[in-house]
């Protein structure tokens, strides 16, 4: 279920690539503002990896069927969320009810199954680094998030351009005035190694039922 995720990312880079390519004839602002850009593109491949790739890896364990109380417990937060949103938003009229029936799940021996819509782990801040850290810690992922150090450091820096550019407190054309085209291709790929990499932890973690498991 993974290959279809891997072989589209690759291709939204490789389009992306392309696109960056075509715009090498440009000349001041509009070449300063096709670098911006890349920072728009590069951010929705990412903000898409991370959505179908935890969506893809909750769909497999969740097929696998194991029992609720034999999950780490960095899971069974995965497989709680809905449960612990309902009591968080019911207020104290039946907080006991619900505090019992999600004690009743954790040490139920029935198959822990997740909701068709599969619940993002966040820490609200967005796609930067902190918040893949979250999701490899609830699935319970010890290995390291990126290949390098630069690449933790790349997906914030993506992540506050994007915003930036996004919400109007910078133009593309004054990010773009920060890098060469030399620079923005290394974007691009650092980004499709940190995408590609998730991938395949997640991947890799999908494949060993055994460690799902306490």
């Amino acid at each position: 279920m993974f290959q279809p995720l891997q072989l589209e990312v690759m291709e939204r880079f490789a389009t992306l690539r392309e696109h960056f390519r075509a715009t090498r004839r440009f000349h001041g602002n509009a070449s300063l503002e096709s670098k911006g850009l890349v920072f728009i593109q590069a951010y929705a491949i990412w903000e898409y990896t991370v959505k179908d790739a935890v969506a893809v890896a909750g769909r497999l364990i969740s097929q696998q069927g194991h029992a609720f109380n034999a999950l780490r417990p960095c899971l069974q937060s995965l497989f709680l969320y809905t449960d612990l949103q309902s009591m968080k938003n019911g207020g104290d009229k039946k907080i006991w009810e619900k505090a019992m029936g999600i004690l009743n799940r954790v040490s139920s021996a029935s198959p822990a199954v997740l909701p068709t819509h599969i619940p993002i782990p966040s820490d609200g801040t967005h796609y930067r680094q902190t918040h893949l850290q979250l999701i490899l810690q609830v699935f319970g992922i010890t290995r390291k998030p990126t290949r390098r150090q630069a690449h933790l450091i790349r997906i914030d820096e993506v992540v506050q351009h994007r915003n930036h550019i996004a919400h109007g407190s910078a133009t593309a054309a004054s990010v773009g005035s920060r890098y060469s085209r030399k620079d923005i291709f290394k974007v691009v790929r650092q980004m499709e190694s940190v995408c590609l990499h998730l991938i395949k932890l997640l991947s890799n973690h999908c494949a060993a039922p055994s460690r799902h498991c306490r």
